[in-house]
């Protein structure tokens, strides 16, 4: 907006936003929004009915990775992750408690106690059965104090 680009931001419900059915955009921009959801798979799906451009900053679940660190390891309930479907897409989905920081001064979650994290490869193949046949990764920090993250730029073909 302030460089003048014929643009717009929306902020709040990705979800409910997307529902009810928006027009297409060029790119849908999802930084930091991903790793808060409680239904991942459902706002993939529903980011792909339209666009053919999404860009994801997110953090995402690598068990090898988050098991090694007691400060990302405790908020993790293995007995609470599912399986979920959307679209025809099945992944696991890994419970991530918000109860820790909920009690602090600052609160970076979700709208939810909780939310569910992707593993990579399912965030990269979800994107992949809808279409998306250009991914781009820009930056892979598996090591990100608040869990390992990624920067992608997915697009479908022309």
């Amino acid at each position: 907006e302030i460089t003048g680009m014929k643009s717009g931001f929306l902020h709040g419900d990705f979800v409910a936003f997307l529902e009810n059915t928006p027009p297409p955009f060029d790119v849908v921009w999802a930084s930091g929004v991903l790793y808060h959801q409680t239904q991942p798979l459902k706002l993939l799906g529903l980011m792909a009915r339209i666009t053919d451009t999404i860009f994801l900053h997110t953090h995402y679940y690598d068990r090898n990775l988050i098991s090694k660190s007691a400060d990302l390891n405790k908020n993790f309930v293995p007995s609470k992750d599912m399986n979920d479907e959307f679209g025809g897409f099945k992944a696991m989905l890994h419970y991530r408690s918000y109860k820790a920081e909920m009690s602090g001064e600052y609160f970076a979650g979700g709208a939810a106690e909780y939310s569910y994290w992707m593993e990579k490869q399912d965030i990269l193949s979800c994107l992949r059965h809808y279409g998306y046949a250009h991914i781009d990764t820009m930056i892979d920090d598996p090591t990100n104090p608040n869990g390992p993250g990624m920067v992608i730029m997915a697009r479908r073909a022309s």
